[in-house]
C-alpha cells in the first residue's frame, strides 16, 4: 500500500470541496466508530473504509439509499420510459 500526494487540478476547486467534507466526515465520524490498539490500523482503516463511505452508506440527496439503489432504480425508470415511447 504506498499513498502519494496529488495536486488538485488548476480551475478545479470543487475537488477541494469534496476532500474536505470526506475529511470531516472521516474524523468526525470514524474514531467513535473504531477503537485502534496499533497506529498502523489508522493508516489503514481510510483505505478499508473508503468504498464503505463511497458505496455502502446511505446518502441524503439520495433519499437516503446506497448509490447501488439509486443506480438500479434509475436504470428500470429509464427502461420503463423507453418503453413506453
Amino acid at each position: 500500500m504506498s499513498r502519494e500526494a496529488r495536486i488538485i487540478q488548476p480551475l478545479k476547486p470543487t475537488l477541494n470541496a469534496f476532500t474536505e467534507y470526506f475529511k470531516r466526515t472521516y474524523r468526525t465520524g470514524i474514531p467513535y466508530f473504531y477503537l485502534f490498539r496499533r497506529l498502523n490500523k489508522v493508516h489503514e482503516t481510510p483505505d478499508d473504509s473508503l468504498s464503505e463511505y463511497n458505496c455502502e452508506r446511505p446518502y441524503e440527496t439520495l433519499s437516503n439509499i446506497i448509490p447501488e439503489e439509486y443506480r438500479h432504480h434509475n436504470y428500470l425508470a429509464e427502461r420503463s420510459r423507453k418503453a413506453w415511447n
